[in-house]
C-alpha cells in the first residue's frame, strides 16, 4: 500500500537526468520512496493513452490525497492540462502570497516574543515556582529562545526585503543551518507535551494566565493557553511548506524555472523527518563509539530476520530488527521495549560498511 498524491503544477525537471520524469498538473502518482527531501520516487497512474512511468520528481509538486492499494483504486479523471497564467496574473498572485507570508511571519514573531517575555520570564523570576515546573523548564520550552532570536533578528527582517519568489527562496537557502534549530525543538516535542498536560504545570500556568496576565490590559486580545504558543513553531513549518508550494504552482504556470523554490521546500519539508530520525538515533544503546561521527541517518526502519530454510519463514518466527542507514554505514539494532517503564530503545547489534548513491 502506497500513498497517492496529486500533481499541483506541471513538473519539468532540469538537466538530462534519465531517472527523472515529467508530470502534468492534475495527474495522480503513487509515491514509492519519500526518504530524500529533494527527490521522491513515484509511479504514474496508467491511462488508456499512456502506460505507467516511474522516476524521481520534486515533492514540492505533490499534494497528498489518500492511501490506496497497489491496484490503484483512483477513479479515472480527464487529463488536465496545466493552467497557464499571464505575467501580470503571476505578479499579482505572487504579491498576495508574499504579503500573506510577511503578515503571518510578523504574528509568529510576536507570539514567540510574547512567550519569551511572559511565560518563560515568569518561570525564571517567580519565587514560588513548583519544583515539578522549574525542573522541567528546559524540557517544556526546549530551544524556543534560539528560534525566537533567529526569526526576530534575522529571518523576518530578510523576508521584508523580498520582492520576488526567488528572493524568498534565498532567505531559506541562506539560513538552512539556522532552520536546524527546529530539529532540536521537534525531537523534544513528545516529551514536552506529556509534561505540559501534567496537573502541576497546567495549574501553574493557568493561575498565571488568569491572574497576572488577565489584569494587564483588558483591551488586549485574550491570552491563549501555553500549548498554543508551544505549537506555533510546528505550525509555522507547515505554513512555510504551503506558501512555497503556492509560489511554485504560480511560477510553474508562468513557465518559469522553480529550482530555487524546490530547494527551499526541501529544507522545510525535511525538518520533521530529520527530527524523527534523530529521535530514533538517540534511543540506540551499547554502540561502541560516538554516533554523532556518523552524521544524520539517510533513512531508518524495521525489518524481520529469519533463521533456517526459506520454506519455514513464518512472520511470528522472525526476529525484529531496526536498520539505520548512514552515508557509508548501516547499523543493525534490536528493538527493546520496557513495559514497566513504558520506554523504547534499540540495542546495537552490528555495523556494516556500504556504498550509497543519492538520487
Amino acid at each position: 500500500i502506497f500513498d497517492i498524491y496529486m500533481v499541483i503544477a506541471d513538473y519539468i525537471p532540469m538537466g538530462a537526468d534519465r531517472e527523472t520524469i515529467t508530470l502534468k498538473e492534475g495527474q495522480y502518482v503513487e509515491v514509492l520512496d519519500s526518504a530524500h527531501p529533494l527527490k521522491w520516487l513515484v509511479r504514474t497512474k496508467p491511462t488508456k493513452s499512456s502506460p505507467s512511468r516511474q522516476g524521481w520528481v520534486s515533492p514540492a509538486y505533490l499534494d497528498k490525497k489518500l492511501k490506496l492499494s497497489a491496484e490503484w483504486g483512483v477513479p479515472d479523471v480527464p487529463e488536465f492540462h496545466g493552467e497557464s497564467v499571464s505575467e501580470d496574473e503571476y505578479r499579482k498572485k505572487l504579491s498576495l502570497i508574499i504579503q500573506d507570508l510577511l503578515g503571518t511571519e510578523e504574528e509568529y514573531v510576536k507570539d514567540l516574543q510574547f512567550l519569551q517575555t511572559h511565560h518563560i520570564q515568569f518561570t525564571e523570576t517567580c519565587p514560588a515556582v513548583p519544583v515539578a515546573v522549574s525542573n522541567q523548564k528546559p524540557v517544556i520550552f526546549r530551544n524556543i529562545t534560539d528560534i525566537t532570536q533567529f526569526h526576530s533578528n534575522t529571518f523576518f527582517p530578510e523576508l521584508q526585503k523580498c520582492d520576488t519568489d526567488d528572493d524568498v527562496a534565498m532567505c531559506f537557502l541562506k539560513n538552512e543551518t539556522e532552520f536546524d534549530k527546529y530539529i532540536t525543538y521537534l525531537v523534544g516535542r513528545v516529551q514536552a507535551e506529556s509534561i505540559v498536560v501534567s496537573k502541576a504545570v497546567q495549574e501553574f500556568y493557568k493561575r498565571y494566565t488568569e491572574g497576572t496576565l488577565a489584569s494587564e490590559d483588558p483591551s488586549l486580545p485574550p491570552i491563549l493557553p501555553l500549548q498554543h504558543y508551544l505549537e506555533r513553531p510546528i505550525n509555522r513549518i507547515q505554513k512555510y511548506q504551503t506558501a512555497i508550494k503556492d509560489m511554485i504552482r504560480n511560477k510553474a504556470r508562468n513557465t518559469q524555472n522553480c529550482a530555487l523554490l524546490e530547494q527551499a521546500y526541501a529544507i522545510v519539508s525535511a525538518l520533521n523527518r530529520r527530527a524523527e530520525n534523530n529521535l530514533h538515533i538517540s534511543l540506540i544503546e551499547n554502540y561502541p563509539g560516538t554516533l554523532e561521527i556518523l552524521g544524520e541517518p539517510i533513512r531508518q526502519g524495521q525489518f524481520i530476520v529469519w533463521e533456517g530454510a526459506p520454506g519455514a519463514r513464518m512472520a511470528w518466527k522472525g526476529h525484529k530488527r531496526h536498520a539505520f542507514l548512514f552515508k557509508g554505514y548501516l547499523l543493525v539494532c534490536k528493538p527493546k521495549r520496557d513495559t514497566k517503564m513504558d520506554t523504547y530503545s534499540y540495542l546495537f547489534k552490528n555495523m556494516m560498511k556500504v556504498e550509497y548513491a543519492l538520487p
